[in-house]
């Protein structure tokens, strides 16, 4: 008897024979039936056909699959078989073909999150046996509907096998991956859910509950039934940092903990834990170079630290178990006791490091045995041979709780998920091969098989969702969303440019409290403008790679130097992206074209690059997000570049961010801009154009003191004394022809 063959779609190769001239001639070989994907395989069990073989002989047979099989979901369908020859007269071969071609094939897949599907081929019989499960036809997807429970799921099986017997039909059932999860979610978990609902009691109390938009406080709530093993895959905008960090107060048992995080984001993390969790700063420790860690677990061991032993049940299916372990599936979600010992500086709650010096760091990591680690952007780990990926998935298969927060989890390439998944869940697929093959739409190439496709979507999805994903997007929470938010994202100087910062930083000293005339003041704040610009490239373009990686979404950047913007244009040229670039030098009657160019729903062009100065007029309302490379002296201007994108029409909210160097005129200049902003938010509010300008209400604007600044140092006293008729008068110079 011929045997079953699958495509890479999922559904029954299609045999051939070859009639090329060459060496292969007469060979049979199995491709895909629909012409999806590039499967290809020989069948070396069937003889070479000859050209001694009869012609009408020498045609082969296929059995097509039903059209209405032509989806992601199903499994394998019947296989094709060749059409026998005058050779291969045994009778039992030619029952076995003509069983094969007489099944009713049924077959059993992921509709949606709560519904299985069963497609089957019409038999009044077999539809009678659906109906007494009961089974609900679909008559948009053409299937029959079950709850998508273990119980209904075998159910089924035993109603359609009992009641169809004399048939003869093929049954095609659920993956045993899905099946597993099935399991899963009828096994007894009420330890599980005792332990969830205790920590969200304590959650509940915290300062920090009541600020959360509804949607976030369920993000929580899914953290800890998952026992705080989760992949957040929030899109953009919607509080993934936020929701961590209070998924974190549920275990403090476990703190202090380790947060990975792309190196611009370092100090942004910092600013949100004080923000958010009102953590004194010197509880954060903020990992700069590599061999800081290690010399501050080395000084703890020399002058004191925590030492924890803590017991902790986690579900079995969560943890990495060695072969011996492996008793295949479970009817229940098994709890297991597994005691850590980890030693950490005292006193330290959080540590923030990114994800390159982690990887340098990674022994001092491994000594800490950090008990609840957070991965920013955790599409830095998507590949398996980078040293990260290696370095770090131990250390995160390991750790009691992990948080994976990434606001494009790669379903248009699943390959790009398996790390991500195996690190949080390493027992949930066998393997990257079974998984590519499954989902990802194998290609046979020169070079081997790839993994680039997608496939068998609603199955992944359904899998990942009742294991270890939440995700929602914009569009679903839209009505809980500010029209207009507003962040800051605070980065750090790199070291080469030390000498210019310690420069810059000197020069604003000599500048406060001086009796200067107004010109000089000028030229020297310009200078500073100036400096400050060069300064923040490097760090402006690290923070726009890992932007750029992070969305599709459509970005408009502003910046004012020239040098600026030219580094942040090759940027872009660098990874490829499609941008239009708008400035001085833009001819006006281009500059419009060049906006609809970009405002096209059908536009390849993901960024507008523009001028701060230029922006006035212009309509970019297609754009998701708005970044402020460089700031400007006047707040007007500021808001006015912000509605280039935040207009009557616009749908769904607008995220703003400033980025603002430490230790550069930066975080003086954005002193002076928030309080006039305010100001100006008192006079314009509830003007359509305009939001109002108040942090503490309507805003996102964090505070520069959550960023490790003494208070003495944020006083107005404290600040030059930069008036208005200043920044008015380098406003002019700065804007004029």
């Amino acid at each position: 008897m011929t045997p079953d063959v699958s495509c890479y779609c999922g559904v029954g190769a299609r045999k051939l024979v070859t009639k090329k001239e060459g060496k292969n001639k007469g060979r049979w070989f199995w491709t895909c039936s629909t012409r999806q994907c590039r499967f290809f395989k020989w069948d070396n069990s069937t003889p070479r056909e000859t050209d001694a073989t009869p012609l009408q002989q020498q045609n082969h047979t296929t059995l097509q699959p039903n059209s209405t099989n032509n989806n992601n979901n199903g499994s394998a369908l019947m296989i094709s078989q060749p059409r026998p020859t005058a050779s291969s007269s045994s009778s039992n071969t030619r029952s076995n073909i003509n069983h094969a071609q007489e099944s009713i094939q049924i077959y059993f897949m992921i509709h949606s999150s709560n519904k299985i599907g069963i497609r089957v081929q019409f038999d009044p019989q077999v539809i009678a046996a659906l109906r007494s499960i009961p089974a609900q036809w679909d008559p948009v997807a053409r299937l029959w509907l079950i709850s998508a429970t273990k119980e209904m799921y075998d159910k089924s099986i035993h109603t359609i096998t009992s009641s169809t017997a004399r048939l003869g039909c093929h049954i095609h059932p659920l993956p045993k991956q899905v099946i597993h999860v099935l399991e899963q979610e009828d096994g007894d978990s009420s330890s599980a859910v005792a332990d969830s609902d205790e920590r969200l009691a304590t959650v509940q109390q915290s300062h920090v509950w009541s600020i959360l938009k509804e949607f976030q406080k369920q993000g929580v709530r899914e953290g800890l039934n998952r026992g705080g093993r989760m992949l957040l895959g929030d899109e953009m905008g919607l509080g993934k940092t936020l929701q961590a960090l209070v998924i974190s107060q549920a275990y403090k048992e476990a703190w202090p903990v380790l947060v990975i995080c792309p190196s611009s984001l370092r100090f942004t993390w910092k600013g949100e834990i004080r923000r958010w969790l009102k953590i004194p700063e010197d509880e954060i420790y903020v990992v700069l170079k590599g061999g800081d860690l290690e010399l501050t677990v080395a000084a703890a061991a020399k002058h004191g630290s925590t030492t924890v032993t803590k017991t902790v049940q986690m579900d079995d299916y969560m943890m990495q178990v060695d072969g011996s372990n492996d008793d295949g599936p479970r009817n229940a979600k098994r709890r297991r006791t597994q005691s850590t010992t980890a030693t950490t500086p005292k006193d330290i709650q959080f540590y923030v490091i990114s994800y390159d010096l982690a990887t340098k760091d990674i022994e001092p990591i491994k000594k800490c045995k950090f008990k609840f680690i957070i991965c920013d952007e955790s599409h830095y780990i998507k590949s398996p041979q980078t040293k990260r990926t290696k370095a770090l998935k131990p250390i995160l298969q390991k750790s009691d709780h992990v948080l994976l927060l990434s606001g494009t989890p790669a379903f248009s390439r699943p390959i790009e998920l398996f790390t991500q998944i195996n690190a949080l869940c390493p027992k949930l697929f066998q393997s990257r091969v079974a998984f590519g093959d499954r989902y990802c739409q194998p290609q046979v190439t020169p070079y081997g098989i790839q993994y680039k496709g997608a496939q068998n979507l609603s199955e992944l999805n359904f899998i990942l969702e009742k294991t270890i994903l939440v995700r929602r997007l914009k569009d679903e929470v839209g009505l809980e969303l500010p029209a207009k938010m507003r962040q800051t994202v605070i980065v750090q100087p790199s070291q080469k440019d030390a000498k210019a910062v310690k420069q810059l930083s000197e020069g604003l000293d000599r500048l406060q409290g001086s009796k200067e005339g107004n010109n000089e003041k000028q030229a020297k704040l310009l200078e500073m403008y100036t400096t400050t610009g060069l300064i923040k490239i490097p760090i402006v373009c690290e923070y726009l790679n890992h932007m750029l990686e992070s969305t599709e979404e459509r970005i408009l950047i502003f910046a004012y130097h020239k040098t600026m913007m030219d580094s942040i244009a090759e940027t872009l040229e660098k990874n490829n992206v499609e941008y239009i670039r708008i400035d001085g030098k833009t001819d006006p009657r281009v500059r419009q074209e060049l906006c609809e160019k970009f405002q096209s729903p059908t536009s390849k062009v993901q960024v507008a690059l523009l001028s701060i100065v230029i922006g006035v007029g212009l309509t970019l309302s297609m754009a998701d997000i708005v970044i402020f490379a460089e700031l400007f002296w006047t707040p007007s201007q500021l808001l006015q570049s912000e509605d280039r994108a935040h207009r009557m029409g616009r749908i769904g909210p607008v995220t703003v961010k400033y980025i603002l160097a430490l230790n550069t005129l930066d975080i003086t200049l954005w002193k002076m801009i928030k309080k006039k902003l305010t100001i100006i938010g008192e006079a314009i509010d509830g003007n359509a154009t305009k939001v109002t300008i108040d942090e503490k209400l309507t805003t996102e604007y964090e505070s520069i003191e959550d960023y490790g600044f003494e208070e003495d140092d944020l006083d107005e006293e404290g600040l030059i004394d930069i008036t208005e008729s200043t920044c008015q008068s380098i406003a002019s110079q700065l804007t004029s022809p």
